[in-house]
């Protein structure tokens, strides 16, 4: 059910022998702790400055040019790796964490996208928000590929 099953599926299989030391430099830009339904979620936020006009010229930010986007520059990866980072703060550092529970998933800002008021919304999504939530098994299972043990 991901929107990213494909890309990971070709990454894993065209990942070959490339080492993973110093793939990824950067960091959260921001880590919001919401209160939903009386629970604490914690979403990973990073923000974007792409112009995706490429993608799509007549409606550059809906959620296909945004997914289009995120793929073609490895931005699922880089969520999934954020979500791992997330997940082993929290695991060292909040006393009953439950991934299942505090993890809210995370979401890329196209800035160039969120125009205010007259942002237009198709299907419920706003241009330039992309939401995202990895599943549990995803970033337990990742945090163990990348060296974290029982998670």
């Amino acid at each position: 059910g991901s929107p990213f099953a494909d890309y990971f599926r070709t990454q894993a299989n065209d990942w070959g022998g490339r080492h993973a030391a110093g793939f990824l430099t950067g960091s959260i830009d921001a880590l919001f702790r919401l209160d939903v339904e009386g629970q604490q979620k914690f979403v990973v936020v990073d923000y974007k400055s792409n112009n995706l006009t490429r993608f799509n010229a007549a409606h550059s930010y809906c959620y296909e040019s945004m997914r289009a986007a995120m793929m073609a520059s490895g931005y699922p990866l880089q969520a999934l790796i954020y979500s791992v980072a997330t997940h082993r703060f929290l695991r060292s550092r909040m006393n009953g964490y439950d991934p299942a529970v505090h993890l809210g998933g995370c979401g890329y800002l196209f800035m160039r996208g969120m125009i205010g008021e007259n942002t237009p919304v198709v299907d419920g999504v706003a241009d330039g928000v992309f939401v995202w939530r990895p599943s549990t098994e995803l970033v337990i299972g990742a945090d163990r590929v990348l060296g974290g043990g029982d998670a």
